[in-house]
């Protein structure tokens, strides 16, 4: 595998990009209410988004999509 200083602009990036989302993901997960943390289902569909935009898809988006979902399992529950 190459080094990170040895990837150009566009692949830094998105390892930039897929790092804040995963430590923002974690963060909305630890939240103390598990009213306010997403629901396993949302956990999941944010990081099948990010699975997906790693795997070249540009058109995946990181909008949180808490309160969606009807499931009642949170990332609390792991």
């Amino acid at each position: 595998m190459q080094d990170f200083q040895d990837q150009s602009p566009e692949v830094k990036n998105m390892w930039e990009v897929a790092i804040i989302e995963l430590l923002e993901l974690g963060l909305l997960c630890t939240q103390d209410s598990p009213s306010t943390r997403p629901t396993m289902i949302d956990a999941a569909d944010d990081l099948d988004r990010l699975k997906r935009y790693l795997g070249g898809d540009m058109t995946a988006t990181f909008t949180s999509s808490l309160g969606i979902s009807s499931s009642t399992a949170t990332c609390g529950d792991w």
